[in-house]
């Protein structure tokens, strides 16, 4: 079988070419990915800035409620913002035969491309539960399928072709970022996501070899050093600081608090216990190692553990996305549709003035799916229950339980966990290594609000070989090691491979 590669085109010497998917062309991201490749193309690598000529006709990057502009503004985006930093751009169609049809309807060996393809769809249909009879959602599902097959062919292209060293994608858990990932680890060759950093002004990057390649899962060599350091005074103020200013609202790539000092208390001494959801259809929910595959399935045993319990309180805290971004499933339709929700299950709408740090102050124990809240709430000294898969998993900071039974008997003696000081001081290690060490400056792109992006302008020195946080960024990448904050990276030896 021949290959029409013509559109790949590698002038002179090079360390190596770095795929960067602009799939789809989100502006913020092929932004992002440009000055990136810029960075890697000034230290010898070239970039392959990879986009959709039609080729994939699944809608990534919009959803069932918007309209079809948002795919050409993606498609423009992903031509035009190259064309600004003088890169060029490889056509999809380029890296795959002229019987690509045939392809696409072979399954892809070894690389679970119908999972990646039902994440997409719950994205696009903004749904948890799939119901694949349906004929839209099977529609859809179908599309995603053949897309994660045509993608999955051409990266293995790219890497027969070249001398591919390195992958960067993002939403790794969605067909776009996962089928690049996927065959890149096929093939040993690094891969990468990056994503919007916790704190505003920074990015945080995965890697596809960690427990979970989102990029809040950290190198597991490298967090087992950092959970076993004690911090120095001035670490535990750093932090501190940080974790002061979320809870104010302040210096947040996205803030969903209320900030109104409001909060919900027990009656009659009993114990106090708060349920942090997730947006549905959130790629978060996606890791296999979460106890419960199925939220609904969560709530309902949570239901359970309490009923008829007068000496236990139950808050549900609904996430305020469900209303930011709008759901076509929500954990508020479904709590309120139940019809049988105990009289000590208190509902918080996804728009209540309830201020979610004041709550944290006040329950006795909080229990998440997977949410950054639940490592708020144990920096603060709160016993956490984690049901799903978060990325402070296993660490030793909140309490993880292996079944669901243990989880309905946990819950059920929930008043018997209390702080503990170990849980305590292993997160606000934890906390320092996240919000510090991993997080990697980046000056360029700014969020006001959860929907509102800022771009910064580019001079060319800005990415000059010398420059941070570009050195330690392509460092990092191309041997395949932890992509930490240049102020940190004396501690990439450690786990070097």
């Amino acid at each position: 079988m021949t290959r029409d590669t013509s559109g790949v085109t590698f002038e002179g010497e090079t360390d190596g070419t770095v795929l960067f998917p602009l799939l789809p062309g989100y502006r913020t991201v092929c932004y992002r990915y440009c000055v990136l490749a810029d960075a890697f193309r000034k230290r010898g690598y070239e970039p392959v800035l990879l986009v959709n000529d039609g080729t994939i006709d699944a809608p990534m990057g919009r959803t069932v409620d918007e309209n079809h502009s948002s795919t050409a503004q993606a498609n423009f985006y992903s031509r035009r913002i190259p064309e600004k930093f003088g890169l060029e751009t490889t056509l999809l169609s380029d890296l795959l035969p002229k019987d690509a049809e045939t392809l696409a309807g072979r399954p892809v060996a070894d690389i679970d491309i119908e999972r990646f393809a039902r994440a997409s769809v719950r994205k696009h249909h903004k749904v948890h539960q799939l119901t694949l009879e349906r004929d839209d959602i099977n529609a859809s599902y179908r599309r995603f399928v053949r897309a994660g097959r045509l993608l999955a062919h051409a990266v293995s292209s790219l890497v027969s072709e070249t001398d591919l060293v390195a992958v960067l994608a993002h939403e790794p858990y969605y067909v776009q970022g996962a089928v690049p990932m996927s065959v890149a680890k096929q093939h040993d060759v690094p891969a990468y996501s990056q994503v919007w950093g916790l704190r505003d002004g920074y990015l945080l990057f995965g890697r596809g070899c960690n427990r979970s390649p989102l990029p809040q899962y950290g190198d597991t060599t490298l967090l087992e050093r950092e959970l076993t350091t004690p911090l120095s005074t001035d670490e535990r103020d750093q932090i501190d600081t940080i974790m002061q200013r979320r809870a104010s609202g302040h210096n947040l790539a996205v803030d969903y608090a209320a900030h109104t000092d409001e909060t919900v208390e027990a009656e009659d001494e009993s114990t106090l216990v708060g349920v942090f959801t997730n947006l549905l259809w959130d790629a978060s929910l996606e890791p296999e190692q979460a106890v419960y595959q199925d939220v609904f399935e969560w709530l309902e045993d949570t239901f359970d553990a309490v009923r008829g319990r007068d000496d236990i309180t139950v808050v549900v805290k609904t996430h305020p996305a469900e209303e930011t971004f709008g759901t076509n499933e929500s954990v508020r339709g479904w709590v309120t549709d139940h019809g049988d929700v105990p009289a000590n299950v208190n509902l918080l709408e996804p728009t209540t003035d309830v201020d979610t740090y004041a709550l944290l102050d006040s329950l006795d124990t909080a229990v998440v799916y997977n949410s950054t809240v639940g490592l708020e709430a144990a920096y603060n000294g709160v016993p956490v229950i984690v049901a799903g898969d978060t990325h402070y998993r296993d660490l030793g900071l909140t309490v993880d339980v292996e079944s669901q039974r243990a989880y309905r008997e946990l819950l059920a003696d929930v008043d018997s966990l209390e702080p503990d000081a170990a849980r305590t001081t292993a997160a606000r290690r934890y906390a320092h290594f996240l919000f510090v060490k991993e997080h990697v400056p980046f000056e360029f792109c700014h969020r006001e609000r959860s929907t509102d992006q800022t771009l910064k302008p580019v001079d060319s020195a800005d990415t000059d070989r010398g420059s941070e946080p570009f050195d330690t960024i392509v460092s990092a990448i191309v041997n395949d090691q932890p992509v930490l904050n240049p102020n940190h990276s004396d501690l990439l030896p450690a786990v070097q491979r």
